[in-house]
């Protein structure tokens, strides 16, 4: 088993690329002050936790295509942006965190998926108003 953990070490710079570790399963870098965009998981096969929640990462979700291992994303509290990529069947019911991040969140073909991962429907929608995907930024983003 092979795991990465950098969590609440007060690390700074950005995550760095994630490509040929084939046999990482367990990855969790959150609770730092990181910057920069998620690097691809592709070729992660075996990945089955990734966790990156309270940075300030920005940018899209990269694609969880190929990620068939993958049973919890926990990538709360960052400054994510863009479409919410199709959720891997095998993500755990009421394992995952999207939000709050301004990402898109226009009903689309994803969203059964997402409701299931994340236990909020609908999956942008914490059960605090203030950490609604979709209006937790409407003021922030434009002050920081």
């Amino acid at each position: 088993m092979y795991w990465f953990n950098a969590a609440a070490n007060g690390l700074t710079g950005s995550l760095p690329s994630l490509q040929g570790l084939a046999n990482l399963e367990y990855f969790r870098a959150g609770y730092n002050r990181l910057e920069g965009g998620i690097p691809a998981l592709t070729g992660l096969t075996k990945l089955k936790f990734f966790a990156a929640s309270y940075n300030h990462l920005s940018g899209p979700l990269p694609s969880l295509n190929g990620l068939n291992m993958l049973q919890q994303l926990l990538v709360a509290h960052n400054f994510l942006t863009g479409p919410v990529p199709a959720a891997p069947a095998s993500l755990f019911p009421f394992s995952s965190l999207l939000c709050p991040n301004p990402l898109d969140t226009v009903p689309g073909a994803n969203d059964a998926a997402w409701n299931q991962a994340t236990g909020y429907l609908p999956w942008w929608e914490n059960p605090f108003s203030s950490n609604r995907c979709d209006d937790v930024f409407e003021d922030t983003l434009e002050s920081q």
